[in-house]
């Protein structure tokens, strides 16, 4: 899917980028979750980083940064798409809420 707004397409690209170099695919399974874990430094949905530079780690915070928010992979569309900020929150609070064993 292409995006209409610039500042998402940017994102977009930094983060397929990155998950090309360190997965050898465009948007892996779990990518949005690994890439905040490098993002935090924190594991993030039972996932850890790729291990990103610290310059990479520099261009996708500012990336995060100017969109505004964070780029996921939906099931319910089957494609990637754009969160405001807000709304990733809520989604990793769920899904951390959802992958707890109870």
């Amino acid at each position: 899917m292409a995006f209409k707004d610039p500042k998402v397409r940017l994102l977009k690209r930094v983060m397929s980028a990155l998950s090309e170099e360190y997965f050898c695919a465009q948007w892996p399974d779990g990518n949005e979750y690994r890439l905040w874990a490098d993002l935090t430094g924190e594991k993030v949905c039972g996932r850890r980083g790729f291990g990103i530079t610290a310059e990479e780690r520099a261009e996708l915070r500012l990336a995060h940064e100017v969109a505004g928010g964070w780029i996921v992979w939906s099931d319910e569309v089957g494609r990637i798409v754009f969160l405001s900020d807000a709304e990733w929150q809520e989604h990793l609070k769920s899904e951390s809420q959802r992958l707890t064993p109870r």
